[in-house]
């Protein structure tokens, strides 16, 4: 029994000779075998993991530019720079300045809230010798106040004991609190 094929006509004499495949590496295979499911599961655990990490970015304007906190005692108005709801959503539409300006003082009302209470949290765990922390600073985002102006949200500002000390180029105008 010869393990070589005849040569089909109109191949030279002197080609390579025709045959079963050489043997595989018994270390390749049982690599393969046994690396097929935990390639399986290294994809599927990454789909998992880019998912949520897309959930959680919608859902909290985590990980993209302008978005969480921007060092010691600052805070951002907006959670809303990647998902809009229906509400945002007619605002951006349809939103009169009135509605803007309602949408605007919610979003200072809730992130003052916020800030306040964060800072105050940190100043009573502040011992008596360490070093004096700064005061509060939030941020406006522009998808939060399309059509206030910088003096806008001062007066909005001003009731809650918060003053705008400067705005970058129409994306965000920073507030910091009123020294008490």
């Amino acid at each position: 029994m010869s393990t070589t094929q005849p040569i089909p006509p109109g191949e030279p004499a002197d080609a390579p000779a025709r045959g079963p495949a050489p043997r595989r590496s018994p270390a390749g295979v049982r690599a393969q075998f046994y690396g097929q499911p935990l390639i399986v599961l290294g994809i599927v655990v990454g789909c998992v993991l880019i998912l949520a990490w897309v959930v959680v970015a919608a859902l909290g304007n985590i990980g993209s530019p302008g978005s969480g906190s921007s060092g010691r005692g600052v805070s951002r108005t907006s959670s809303s720079n990647v998902w809009i709801g229906r509400r945002r959503l007619r605002l951006e539409l349809r939103g009169t300045e009135a509605e803007w300006r309602e949408w605007a003082a919610e979003k200072l009302r809730v992130t003052t809230a916020k800030a306040t209470a964060a800072d105050a949290k940190k100043r009573a765990k502040a011992a008596p010798g360490d070093e004096p922390l700064p005061q509060p600073k939030i941020s406006l985002m522009a998808c939060d106040r399309r059509t206030l102006t910088a003096d806008d949200v001062a007066a909005l500002a001003r009731p809650l004991g918060w003053q705008v000390t400067s705005e970058d180029a129409n994306r965000e105008i920073w507030l910091s609190r009123d020294a008490a």
